[in-house]
């Protein structure tokens, strides 16, 4: 998972880089020592999880921990000096899966976020198989289409494990098919149809954009396989809906005149 830091504290972003340095799973990928940093890269999509003070410069941390529940970064945690239960109690109501004090040693820092990484894991798979959906309301595949839901589940049980998607018939129809209780053959023949559909009616460009060099008019419609494969590529991101970045204007102080500013990449 893509996570990022926002915390004034610069040392207090050290030790925690340093206890997810060989993490797999806590990939730190961005650090913010300011909340309208953190809330412009934010509205990029490309984060699933933070850890936020709740005291910052711009926006505080509830704020960002609102912004995040709407562009859906699932996983949150306050790790904050000023330890105060109802703001804490703002923030779980907002989504925050640990609440912490600073004042906690390392290896009560890393048991609470162990203990929570399951929880986090499930919050993720959801996450995925709605995005995935977004994507497939976004090219225009209509939700009625039983082949819609079967490649959003198809997405949710490949996370983690892109390869899924080159060889569905050993391993993700079978699960598909024990999971919903068909025949493998009603779940290749659903996602196939909804896939012929979206190719006739669908919206050509979009769909073009979206796969990529794997498809062209003079090469027929996309195989389920490579229908897949794009769906599990694209659905750790937010789609380019216009919708969706409406609330930015709702979240940002009227006074505040954007300006560029600077990511520091891990």
């Amino acid at each position: 998972m893509d996570w990022m830091i926002v915390d004034p504290d610069i040392f207090f972003c050290s030790k925690l880089l340093n206890i997810f340095e060989n993490s797999a799973f806590w990939n730190i990928t961005h650090v913010f020592h300011d909340g309208l940093q953190a809330l412009e890269y934010m509205f990029t999509g490309r984060v699933q999880g933070m850890i936020v003070d709740l005291v910052l410069p711009g926006v505080d941390g509830l704020t960002l921990l609102e912004a995040a529940r709407r562009v859906d970064v699932v996983s949150s945690a306050v790790i904050t000096s000023f330890y105060q239960e109802d703001r804490l109690a703002q923030a779980c109501e907002l989504g925050a899966s640990i609440c912490l004090s600073k004042s906690i040693d390392r290896e009560g820092l890393e048991a609470a976020f162990f203990e929570a990484r399951p929880a986090f894991e499930k919050q993720s798979v959801r996450r995925v198989r709605h995005h995935a959906g977004m994507w497939l309301d976004y090219l225009g595949m209509p939700r009625r289409n039983l082949g819609h839901r079967y490649l959003c589940e198809a997405v949710a049980f490949s996370y983690g494990y892109p390869t899924e998607a080159s060889t569905p018939q050993r391993r993700l129809y079978p699960a598909l098919a024990q999971h919903f209780g068909c025949a493998e053959s009603c779940i290749e023949r659903n996602i196939r149809t909804a896939v012929e559909t979206l190719w006739l009616r669908g919206e050509s460009e979009k769909l073009y954009r979206f796969l990529g060099d794997s498809v062209a008019p003079d090469r027929g419609k996309p195989t389920n396989r490579q229908m897949l494969a794009a769906l599990i590529r694209e659905a750790v991101y937010l789609p380019p809906v216009p919708e969706l970045w409406q609330h930015h204007s709702e979240l940002v102080p009227k006074d505040y005149e954007p300006v560029p500013f600077v990511i520091r990449r891990l």
